[in-house]
């Protein structure tokens, strides 16, 4: 199983739920035939939503925003059931109970932890303003030219002191001569 999380839902939480329910899918009415590809966005309102293409292995799952509130694994665990179930060819007149939310209860979903609410991902890494990063390096590399600047003026200066004393030294020995 595929499992494309654009949400801030924790993906191995979601994965845990979606592979509790296909076990016992697939216990209960035999093996899918199809590779599952699950697209979990977010949904515009408080309230979970999806759709599937018969006989494929293609579904897209809209969950409300953690800003709403936690959400259920039950009610998630009842629409991947119900989306699974267009994957596998049922439309909505034969799915029965399974068609209408009010059966995500812990009587129809006992190997899903009741109350459990899913969680999110963990926190990003704080935001990292590059300018402020840039600029401060900047500044230590000028700090360390302008360090190697001084010692080269005093090298600088010294070598003058040296000239200077080498040609007066040369100049005393030409006027002794």
């Amino acid at each position: 199983m595929k499992i494309i999380n654009e949400t801030e839902w924790d993906t191995r939480q979601l994965r845990r739920v979606f592979s509790a329910v296909l076990r016992e899918s697939n216990r209960v009415e035999g093996q899918h035939n199809y590779t599952l590809s699950v697209h979990v966005v977010r949904a515009r309102g408080r309230t979970v939503s999806g759709y599937a293409y018969f006989h494929s292995g293609r579904m897209k799952l809209r969950l409300p925003s953690p800003k709403h509130g936690a959400l259920d694994t039950i009610l998630v665990g009842w629409l991947f059931d119900h989306e699974l179930a267009h994957c596998r060819g049922h439309a909505h007149k034969v799915m029965g109970q399974l068609n209408h939310q009010s059966s995500a209860t812990t009587e129809n979903y006992p190997y899903l932890t009741a109350g459990e609410g899913l969680g999110t991902k963990t926190a990003p890494l704080p935001a990292i303003y590059f300018q402020v990063v840039r600029a401060a390096r900047v500044t230590a590399r000028l700090k360390a030219w302008e360090a190697r600047q001084a010692r080269a003026e005093r090298a600088v200066k010294k070598l003058r002191r040296q000239a200077a004393y080498y040609a007066r030294a040369i100049n005393q020995g030409s006027k002794s001569d």
